[in-house]
This record gives C-alpha cells, sequence and structure tokens, in this order.
C-alpha cells in the first residue's frame, strides 16, 4: 500500500507539474482562437450629435463576396430637420461612400465616449460563438470613427451604402468560424431589415438586436455551424481523453505489474490532453519541446515507481529519450503537419 500512495503521491506531483506549465504564456487560447484575441474592430454605424432631429431611419443590410470573404452592406435612408449638426460614420468603410449632391464629409479619427462597454457586454451574451469569445475577457467592438458627415435641413433626405468588414473569428489558422458585425446608433431605427445570402449551405446567419443605454444595436452573425459543432465535440473528447489519463496511470498503479505500463502511456496522454481538457491549445515550443520532455520526466518518474529505492540507472534515461523522441514524432504528426496543410495556398 505504501508503494501505491507513493505512486499515487508522483503522479499528482507529475500532473501539477503540467498544470503549472499552462499558465506560461506557451499555453492558452489564443493559440486554439488567434482572431479572438487579434485586435479589436470597430462597430459599425451611425452616432448623430442630434438624434431627436432624425426621422424615419431605416438601414437595410446584405452581405456581398469580396474574394473568399464578405463584405457587409448597409443601405442607409434617413430625414434631418433642424439646426445643423453632425453625424459620425462608425468604423472603417472599405469602398467609397457616395453621399447626396451637396454633402462633403470630412475626414477625422476619434473614439467616441458613452456607455459602449455595455453595449458591448450584451452583445457578446447573445453571440453564438459567446463560449468562444469570453476566452478573451479583452474583446470588443471599439467606438471609433474616421468620418464625420456634417447634416442640414437643406439637404433633407440622406440616402447613402456603407460597405464594412466583419470581425472573422478563426479556430487555429483554418477556415473562419464565424462573421461578427455589429451596428449601432443613437437615433430611433424605423426599419432594419437583413438579406443575407451566402452561397455556402454550410454558413448559417444569425441576427439579433438589443437596447442598451438609448442605444440601438444590432447583430449579424454568419456562422460556420459545422465547423463550431466540431470545435464544441473536441472540446468534449479533450475533457473524455484527459480524464481516461487519469484513470488509466491510478488503474496502472493499483492492478499489478501486468499493468503498470498504463502508468505511462496514462502520464503522456495527460500531457497532451490537459491543457485542451482546460480549454487551452499550445505554441509550438510547447508541443516540440515541452511536451517530448515530459514524456522523458514522464518514463523517469514511471521507473521510479516500480522501484524500492528512488533511484535510476543509465537505461533509464536512454528509453526515456526514446520516449521523448515518439512524442517529437507524434507531435509533428498532430500540430505541425495539419497546421501546415491548413496554411498552404494549396
Amino acid at each position: 500500500m505504501n508503494k501505491q500512495l507513493q505512486g499515487l503521491g508522483i503522479l499528482l506531483g507529475f500532473f501539477v507539474i503540467i498544470f503549472l506549465l499552462t499558465l506560461t504564456s506557451q499555453y492558452g487560447a489564443q493559440y486554439l482562437y488567434p482572431s479572438t484575441f487579434g485586435e479589436n474592430t470597430a462597430f459599425d454605424g451611425l452616432i448623430f450629435d442630434e438624434p431627436v432631429k432624425v426621422n424615419n431611419l431605416t438601414v437595410k443590410r446584405s452581405n456581398e463576396a469580396h474574394g473568399s470573404n464578405y463584405l457587409y452592406k448597409y443601405d442607409i435612408h434617413f430625414s434631418y430637420e433642424g439646426d445643423p449638426s453632425d453625424v459620425r460614420i462608425l468604423g472603417t468603410p472599405v469602398r467609397n461612400i457616395y453621399f447626396p449632391e451637396g454633402v462633403t464629409p470630412s475626414r477625422s479619427n476619434a473614439t467616441l465616449k458613452g456607455d459602449y462597454d455595455q453595449i458591448n457586454t450584451a452583445v457578446k451574451e447573445n453571440l453564438t460563438v459567446k463560449d468562444i469569445v469570453a476566452k478573451n475577457e479583452n474583446f470588443a467592438f471599439l467606438p471609433k470613427s474616421e468620418m464625420r458627415l456634417p447634416l442640414t435641413e437643406d439637404v433633407g433626405e440622406y440616402d447613402f451604402t456603407i460597405y464594412a468588414a466583419p470581425r472573422k473569428l478563426h479556430y487555429g489558422i483554418g477556415e473562419p468560424l464565424a462573421d461578427v458585425a455589429v451596428f449601432v446608433t443613437n437615433s430611433r431605427v424605423s426599419g432594419f431589415t437583413d438579406s443575407v445570402g451566402v452561397d455556402n449551405p454550410t454558413i448559417q446567419p444569425f441576427t439579433s438586436t438589443h437596447n442598451q443605454s438609448g442605444m440601438y444595436s444590432n447583430v449579424l452573425e454568419l456562422v460556420n455551424e459545422p465547423l463550431l459543432a466540431r470545435v464544441q465535440l473536441m472540446d468534449k473528447v479533450s475533457i473524455a481523453l484527459f480524464v481516461l489519463a487519469v484513470v488509466m496511470a491510478v488503474a496502472g498503479i493499483f492492478l499489478g505489474k501486468n499493468f503498470r505500463i498504463l502508468i505511462l502511456v496514462g502520464m503522456v496522454l495527460g500531457a497532451y490532453t490537459m491543457p485542451f481538457a482546460l480549454g487551452m491549445g499550445m505554441s509550438h515550443l510547447a508541443s516540440l519541446i515541452i511536451i517530448p520532455l515530459l514524456a522523458l520526466l514522464a518514463h523517469v518518474l514511471y521507473k521510479l515507481m516500480g522501484r524500492e529505492q528512488l533511484r535510476l540507472e543509465g537505461k533509464d534515461f536512454r528509453q526515456g529519450l526514446g520516449i521523448a523522441l515518439l512524442s517529437l514524432i507524434i507531435s509533428v504528426l498532430i500540430f505541425v503537419v495539419p497546421a501546415g496543410l491548413m496554411a498552404s495556398p494549396l
């Protein structure tokens, strides 16, 4: 029994080492969802200096193919009555905007003030991909504007179209998991319609609207549902494999000499699966160096568990290097080769 307790202590220490390594910069959700941790992009939308003077604001949103990606197209109409004022166009328009005759916009970069944190919170809580977005607490849309448009009663009716690029969320470096854009305005909206057309049957649109602190927001997501389902399945499989690794290692300790190999298999499997069970990915440095070193350590500890005295022999390290080399080959096959194939233009 003392030997079994000793084995459990060594096993616990090994898994604690893996857990502590997951707290380093070589592990994290940013390796699974790099674009989620990328630079935050701006809201789309219109912020009026005098929203009460705006009437009949209607927005028709559609999407348009742009190479292998999509642009979101906003056809906007409203009327204006009262003293001259301005409206800020949020985001970065990716195509020229043609305004009514006599209307000349001005370029000026600004970050607007307001309750945009509350808007972000409401938006993120209702996203289809909210569990993925939640992995980065700093994920947000920004109230940035690059264009100011003067409004006058003389013009009265305003009609123009804005093209904007959505924020793309990827799983690893593979195909996009979702395109997300949020249109916000501080004016009363008379009508907001979506006319979304996607050739790919695996891409499904999802919309949601929110009213927060006098601001209207409308979200459009284009979600790759099969990929999202695979990601969710892989999360569950990772947890199941880690549990299996722990069970195998513990069983190997108690089932006797003929089953001791289960300890080593469980420890190495745990080194691979614990980060993913915690919702993390790993860097190439972790997969190609740290994992093989953990496999070497697992073999050394495995040998110690089977001896009366905690003493190692030269062949233990030679065998451990063989296990480390095998785990390196496995890491290349699991992590490096698929990443190279996804990154290839072919």
